[in-house]
């Protein structure tokens, strides 16, 4: 974090970046889990997408897949299913059963998270916070953020025997993400208040990191 960046902040920028190194391990934390969960639950899947593909005419239909699965769910994503175009964009991001392209992987993400999609919200929410292969856009990542922690579902698909992050986890690494910024100024207006009103959301689904934000920002009781 570049301390240089609150130096418009005087009377408050030291405990902000107080607050920055606290929460970044908590929220690389869920991160990995996040991540972790979404990728095992489609490189497991995988294990049915990996037939070579045997008509050369699919190819143009969609360049990237390598085999029968990929084909299949490019198809199914480019009818409009969020949860195959997040599962494509994702199999994008790794090069696993598809020629890899995290241009396109992006743009099936955007697909995915335009029609509400929660997971697919917080990914692309995590790369425009962290400039991870979408430029740094604070603002947009906040507003990706926000569509979970505002709005938090998940729907199940009747035919999805995958594992996917749960929706609790979901709306966790939103609403700390969220936080995190107003507790810093990052995106969106600086407000303790609202920082308070999202880690509580947390912190009532079990979330540590939540609960020892909570501790730090609320003042003490006389």
């Amino acid at each position: 974090m570049n301390s240089q960046k609150w130096t418009h902040h005087t009377a408050v920028s030291q405990p902000r970046k107080m607050a920055t190194s606290c929460w970044s391990a908590g929220k690389a934390t869920l991160r990995f889990f996040l991540w972790s969960a979404l990728w095992g639950g489609a490189i497991s899947a995988l294990t049915v997408f990996m037939t070579p593909l045997t008509q050369a005419s699919s190819l143009s239909e969609c360049p990237e897949a390598i085999s029968q699965g990929a084909m299949a769910l490019c198809e199914k994503a480019a009818s409009g299913d969020s949860m195959a175009q997040l599962e494509f964009g994702v199999m994008l991001l790794s090069g696993r059963g598809v020629s890899r392209n995290e241009k396109k992987a992006t743009i099936y993400l955007r697909q995915a998270a335009d029609q509400g999609n929660p997971v697919a919200q917080v990914m692309l929410g995590d790369m425009l916070e962290h400039g991870r292969i979408l430029p740094k856009n604070e603002q947009e990542a906040a507003y990706y953020y926000r569509l979970v922690a505002d709005y938090p579902h998940i729907e199940k698909h009747e035919d999805d025997n995958r594992r996917y992050p749960s929706p609790n986890l979901v709306t966790e690494v939103a609403c700390i993400n969220l936080a995190s910024m107003f507790e810093t100024g990052r995106g969106v207006p600086y407000s303790l208040h609202r920082a308070k009103y999202y880690y509580e959301i947390a912190a009532g689904k079990g979330n540590r990191v939540a609960k020892e934000a909570l501790l730090r920002i609320r003042p003490p009781e006389k």
